[in-house]
């Protein structure tokens, strides 16, 4: 996984240390990652995506490219519109969904996009058990 740090290092040409600097870990913990004993926080892998811009999904390897502009927006959106569809159909019931649908919608769009980049994170780490 640390392929894609390495490779968005080079690409704007940034060093390891100067990273783990301007986001708050230590140099030791992606010397970590790079050998592949560890897999920094979550709340890290945040960082350094929104550093790059790039989602924490691609960052670790779960996105095949890099994301589209606008590609959490895009994504929110039709979420929003596909939980909408399900909420009108009579035929479905399943009221922990509908409950769960009704938590995600009252959060804000920053916060719905944060959510959406976790549960990204969590695929990712359980595709990676997998292997």
């Amino acid at each position: 996984m640390y392929e894609r740090l390495d490779s968005l290092l080079k690409k704007h040409g940034i060093t390891a240390y100067r990273l783990a600097k301007e986001v708050g870990m230590s140099q030791s913990s992606l010397s970590e990652w790079k050998r592949g004993n560890s897999i920094p926080k979550y709340d890290k892998l945040v960082k350094i995506a929104q550093y790059f811009n790039v989602s924490v999904s691609y960052l670790t390897g779960s996105e095949a490219q890099l994301p589209e502009p606008g590609g959490d927006a895009a994504l929110l959106e039709k979420l929003t519109t596909l939980l909408k569809e399900k909420l009108a159909d009579p035929e479905w019931s399943d009221e922990q969904s509908k409950l769960n649908f009704a938590l995600f919608n009252s959060l804000s769009e920053e916060k719905q996009a944060e959510a959406l980049r976790y549960l990204r994170y969590l695929v990712s780490l359980q595709e990676a058990e997998k292997l």
